[in-house]
């Protein structure tokens, strides 16, 4: 059982607030998340079972990119949780070639320094699961479809809160060890882009330019909320009865521009940040006009990537600076500063490290990381 009490963890609120300090956007996610998680450790700490009440299994619905992944490793690192993630889309059913889902829990009990009673009250959260729909297959029994219904029916288990025997690697083979694990007390959530299935609810709804799609003017307006229901997503490919075991649904919006910006350059825990600690180790230190990180901000919507993009595409503009320049063992660090041209030039070259796309360097004195 886990170590805290009532009194001290956290309030939803709480959980709230201290995702709001490293989760950019996705208000309406977060705030799930935080019920679902207060929820869990109320749970966890009473030792009560679930009984005959659904467990509150928690799916997220957004595009690539948008931080689903980010938010369970956030909100289990805030906890002090074990967590483990699975993707979906290398599973099939028992008993046929590939991994089956209960990898996961294997992970989770590992995450957890082989504490099955600590793992227990862990978080698992599965992507890609819109990869393992079928659609007008989801609820034919009768059809086997190893890597997709059959792979949902195998969950239903986990998701009711049973006792799973998991095996190593996810592999029951007879040198596999193998651990008995009760999935009631164990948090979990599903992610997904469910590409698509905007056209299912605007069919049901009547409403055009619904869905996950960048708004026309990333950098301020927000999409209309998507509001999936379970029979949207029985109609996408997934079946009712694991449907059924998914209560709680909260959409993941795209990233606007203003988000991406903020990811790169607002404060702290900014990707800027973090870049400009380990380039100290080689004395060089970046910063980035607003222009610039407009222009990386619009190359990551471009892409339809989202926040993913963000890192490579930094690296791909500041490494041939540190080929040319990076020194060891000088006392003075050197400042560059990234224009738009310059991330324009870089971007656009299919030679980054050609002489005509670096400009001769000269120290600067440093501005803020957002001019």
């Amino acid at each position: 059982m886990i170590k805290n009490t009532l009194k001290r963890f956290p309030t939803p609120a709480a959980i709230y607030r201290e995702l709001n300090r490293y989760v950019i956007g996705q208000e309406t996610a977060k705030r799930t998340l935080a019920v679902g998680a207060f929820e869990h450790l109320t749970e966890a700490v009473s030792g009560e079972k679930k009984g005959e009440s659904i467990k509150k299994n928690i799916l997220l619905i957004g595009p690539t990119g948008c931080g689903k992944t980010h938010l369970i490793k956030t909100l289990a690192r805030i906890l002090g949780l074990p967590y483990a993630i699975g993707d979906a889309t290398t599973w099939t059913e028992e008993g046929y070639v590939g991994s089956n889902y209960d990898e996961v829990l294997w992970r989770l009990y590992l995450a957890a320094d082989k504490d099955t009673e600590k793992a227990q009250t862990g978080i698992v959260f599965i992507d890609e699961i819109d990869k393992i729909a079928s659609p007008g297959r989801a609820d034919n029994s009768g059809d086997r479809d190893v890597g997709g219904a059959g792979v949902q029916r195998a969950l239903l288990k986990a998701l009711d809160g049973d006792i799973i025997s998991v095996a190593s690697n996810g592999s029951h083979t007879y040198r596999s060890r193998s651990i008995e694990m009760d999935t009631s007390g164990i948090l979990f959530v599903l992610g997904g882009a469910f590409t698509g299935i905007e056209n299912i609810i605007e069919k049901r709804t009547g409403k055009k330019n619904l869905g996950f799609t960048a708004p026309a003017n990333p950098e301020n307006s927000k999409p209309e909320t998507l509001e999936a229901t379970g029979d949207d997503l029985v109609s996408y490919g997934l079946i009712r009865e694991l449907v059924g075991r998914i209560p709680v649904i909260s959409p993941i919006h795209p990233l606007t521009k203003k988000h991406l910006i903020k990811i790169l350059a607002g404060g702290k825990h900014s990707l800027l940040k973090e870049i400009n600690q380990n380039s100290l180790h080689y004395e060089l230190q970046f910063t980035f006009t607003r222009g610039a990180l407009k222009a990386i901000a619009n190359d990551a919507i471009l892409k339809g990537t989202g926040a993913r993009s963000l890192r490579g595409t930094i690296n791909k503009i500041i490494e041939p600076y540190i080929y040319n320049h990076a020194r060891t063992g000088h006392i003075i660090e050197k400042q560059i500063q990234i224009s738009l041209k310059m991330v324009t030039t870089l971007l656009n070259s299919g030679n980054c490290y050609g002489e005509s796309t670096i400009p001769s360097l000269r120290p600067i004195i440093p501005e803020a990381s957002i001019l």
